[in-house]
């Protein structure tokens, strides 16, 4: 028996419940009791989808807030959803049972407060059982301590924290989930890759795809992984054909609600919903300000990834193959987001076309964390103090966090001033 069992449970579950506190507190503060306002921009296009089944009776008169994310085709006049079905169809647990909820009280308007709790629901259920994954995935690489110190980093110390609370509407949390379940999958694919496990590894590719295509570069992780251990090598010259085959049917299984709705609202099977954007910067990528802009920079509005960074030192000495495809993911990742004609990703707390890839980030982040841990008690405190305070600026950043940090008109005194104010409890 524990002697001390109330240190052994807050040990065991206190991280996990912070986290789920935290991104509570915040979700009620910045909308309640006014629930439809996540049913707004990008996350109304991609709750559209359960709108339009359950509510409006179909796609034929498709209507919304926001015209533009709804353009008519021209080969059949009929309105499109610009964003896939990926993250309609990972609310849909949580919908139903808010839905019967609306349907009982007479609220079964699709804006409604229950369809907005049914949001925030799904994104608190994503964010935990996310980062539950990064914790297990970790576990191969640094102790449990340091593993769960590392969850709290990213899960609070990253503009995560505000796509799980404050947009939970918005698709980063859901690719953030699924980037976790490939992460942790992947390893116990390789050990037994049983065709099962091919087809559950492919339908995940595919919903991460489905989600958002450029996010396909996440592949080159199962890959590295097959590459690096040999031994898994003679099962697959064995078994490839049947284990491929197993990958691409989860796959296709996974877009084929999509399929069926592009062909039914277009003709076509595949369709391209985002008409003149594109990536109109290829030639001259804006990679700095990516960084370090004023303007959504990452490392700006997100500096523990900083450390995250210098992490991948201590990666690259104990795992170069895993840190090679880590750097070369992020190197893609980088210049794809950095070609696109709205490189700053309009109205966003910091740079989050790069939230899901924390995940992989979060390897290197706990190795330093491991190497903190074994400092002397001074350095250590002094090194957790500075990993504390990236979190303490974060959740005032979450506090204040205004769309008009993306406009063109904010300048770097505006952002001095923020930060001031969030250090001097202003």
């Amino acid at each position: 028996m524990d002697k001390y069992p109330v240190r052994a449970w807050i040990a065991r579950y206190g991280c996990w419940l912070l986290l789920a506190a935290v991104c509570i507190a915040n979700g009620v503060k910045r909308n309640h009791p006014a629930y439809d306002r996540v049913i707004a921009w990008d996350q109304e296009g991609y709750f559209k989808y359960l709108q339009a089944i359950f509510i409006q009776g179909g796609f034929a008169d498709l209507q919304g807030r926001y015209p533009g994310y709804f353009p008519p085709v021209e080969s059949t006049g009929r309105h499109l959803i610009k964003y896939t079905s990926g993250v309609a169809l990972m609310q849909l647990p949580f919908f139903l049972p808010c839905h019967l909820y609306a349907l009982a009280t007479g609220q079964a308007t699709g804006e409604s407060p229950p369809y907005g709790l049914a949001i925030h629901l799904a994104a608190l259920a994503y964010f935990l059982l996310g980062l539950w994954l990064v914790y297990r995935v970790l576990l191969r690489y640094v102790s449990p301590l340091a593993a769960r110190g590392t969850v709290l980093l990213v899960g609070l110390g990253t503009q995560l924290l505000w796509y799980a609370s404050g947009e939970p509407g918005m698709s980063h949390i859901y690719s953030f989930c699924l980037f976790a379940l490939l992460l942790w999958g992947t390893p116990l694919w390789i050990e037994t890759p049983t065709v099962g496990r091919s087809l559950l590894l492919g339908f995940v590719l595919g919903f991460i795809l489905l989600i958002r295509p450029t996010n396909g570069v996440i592949a080159l992780w199962p890959l590295s992984w097959l590459l690096s251990h040999p031994a898994a090598h003679a099962h697959w010259r064995r078994h490839a054909v049947p284990l491929l085959l197993a990958g691409l049917a989860g796959a296709l299984l996974a877009w084929l609600p999509q399929l069926i709705y592009w062909k039914h609202v277009s003709g076509y099977w595949l369709y391209w919903t985002y008409s003149e954007e594109g990536f109109h910067h290829l030639g001259q990528p804006r990679l700095l300000q990516v960084l370090f802009s004023v303007r959504n920079g990452w490392l700006t509005y997100t500096p523990l990834m900083a450390v995250a960074l210098g992490g991948l030192v201590y990666l690259r000495n104990t795992h170069r193959a895993q840190a090679s495809t880590l750097v070369i993911i992020g190197l893609i990742t980088w210049y794809v987001c950095a070609a696109w004609w709205m490189w700053w990703f309009g109205g966003s707390f910091g740079y989050r076309a790069f939230i899901e890839y924390y995940t992989l980030l979060a390897i290197p982040l706990a190795m330093v964390v491991q190497q903190v841990l074994a400092l002397r008690r001074t350095a250590r405190g002094l090194a957790i103090a500075v990993l504390v305070l990236y979190v303490y600026v974060n959740i005032g950043l979450t506090d204040r966090y205004s769309g008009d940090w993306s406009d063109g008109c904010w300048r770097w005194q505006d952002y001095r001033a923020l930060i001031g104010r969030v250090l001097t409890f202003g």
